[in-house]
């Protein structure tokens, strides 16, 4: 079964899976819990610097790995960006050793999509002690994803955890949330609590600036023919919209998926202070304080997905407007392209006639009856009139009835 081991040492295949650099750099944070957090800091440069600092932790521990740049192009994030780390090997074995990381974080790492897991192990080791293994991952689809590697020693309340993927920015964050933790330190779950706050706060930037080129999509849509123009025309095109209208859809399914995950955390907090705090009254009410700050991130959540689902429709109506407008014009277009025509069939039925009888009187054929030409108007000019007249009625009378049910038409259309 593929299940978080007992075992926490990581197989040749794990190890192969991660990517390492020629020295060690993070941050390491020793936490203290009391009725105010007692924070330490150290910033790692070296593996020499990692040995000597590494044997200083206690308590709530914590490893704020370094983020690789990015090199990828067009300023999209690199899914397989957590794979390389900090690290050299020998640094990287000692991070192994003293913050207790289980090789499931490879899998979770691996599949770069949101998760919480927590997993209940009995370590086969000569002083076997229940730990819960923890495992945090959020979305690798926009910049600044991270990944969390927890291990909790349930019988000396000892956190121990490796934050993978942290900027200078996130440190800081991570370490201000710490200092504002009061006496909630030592709480298991306080550092899941952080990372949801930070991806709380990576979503709903990344929805801000989504969500303001989506509504300035809808607006440009309700200019007259600025959707259905060739984009070098300086008019906008249907990737000017589709491409919004994708990344807000995709946003929403994010929001949802990292929702998802929530309801595990709460379930766990109260599972906790059921078997783990049932007499430990701070540790309960830090569980609490942690629950109740995620009940809130999940109903921004909702907020958010109800803004999403606005601006999408938003969008389709604006579209559906769009084409109705332009259908309009373009019946109004036809329609005057057909009075046009409809003139000139007019003008035709009129003329041709006319035409055709001054042509046939014009011939020799016709002028046969004087015996030499004169240059005076013929006795029979009234038959020319005559005939073109009938030629004329008899060309106009089909037009005529035509153009009459069309009229017809209409006034049952406009009845109905």
């Amino acid at each position: 079964m593929e299940w978080p081991l007992k075992r926490f040492k990581f197989s040749d295949d794990e190890r192969a899976f991660f990517g390492y650099a020629t020295t060690s750099t993070c941050t390491i944070v020793k936490v203290r819990a009391g009725d105010s957090a007692d924070i330490t800091k150290w910033d790692i440069n070296s593996t020499e610097d990692l040995v000597e600092w590494v044997e200083k932790l206690a308590y709530v521990s914590s490893s704020l790995a370094n983020r690789p740049k990015d090199s990828k192009p067009g300023g999209c994030d690199n899914p397989a960006l957590l794979r390389h780390l900090p690290f050299c090997k020998n640094g990287f074995d000692m991070i192994l050793r003293k913050f207790h990381v289980h090789g499931s974080i490879k899998r979770i790492i691996l599949r770069g999509r949101p998760i919480f897991s927590r997993t209940y192990l009995q370590p086969s080791t000569p002083t076997p002690e229940e730990v819960i293994v923890y495992n945090y991952r959020t979305r690798y689809d926009w910049p600044g994803h991270l990944a969390m590697s927890m291990t909790y020693f349930v019988k000396r309340k000892v956190t121990c955890c490796v934050l993978f993927g942290c900027d200078e920015k996130t440190k800081r964050d991570v370490l201000q949330r710490l200092h504002n933790s009061e006496d909630s330190a030592y709480h298991p779950l306080l550092l899941i609590g952080v990372l949801t706050e930070l991806e709380r706060r990576r979503l709903l930037d990344e929805n801000s600036t989504i969500c303001n080129t989506l509504t300035q999509a809808t607006l440009d849509i309700r200019k007259p023919a600025g959707y259905f123009k060739s984009p070098r025309d300086g008019d906008m095109g249907v990737d000017t919209v589709l491409d919004p209208w994708l990344e807000t859809y995709f946003l929403k399914i994010g929001f949802e998926a990292w929702k998802d995950q929530l309801p595990k955390v709460i379930a766990h907090i109260d599972e906790l202070s059921q078997a783990q705090f049932n007499d430990d009254y701070k540790a309960r009410k830090a569980g609490e304080r942690i629950k109740d700050r995620i009940l809130e991130i999940i109903y921004d959540y909702d907020e958010t997905i109800r803004e999403c689902d606005m601006n999408l429709e938003s969008l389709k109506l604006a579209n559906k407007l769009a084409i109705a407008r332009a259908n309009i014009e373009r019946v109004a277009s036809a329609k005057t392209v057909s009075n046009r025509i409809r003139s000139i069939a007019l003008l035709t039925i009129v003329f041709l006639p006319v035409t055709f009888v001054a042509s046939f009187f014009s011939t020799t054929s016709s002028s046969r009856a004087s015996p030499q030409p004169r240059s005076i108007v013929p006795p029979m000019i009234w038959m020319y009139f005559i005939i073109a007249a009938i030629l004329t009625l008899i060309a106009a009378r089909p037009w005529a009835t035509v153009i009459q049910r069309e009229r017809q038409r209409k006034n049952v259309r406009s009845v109905a």
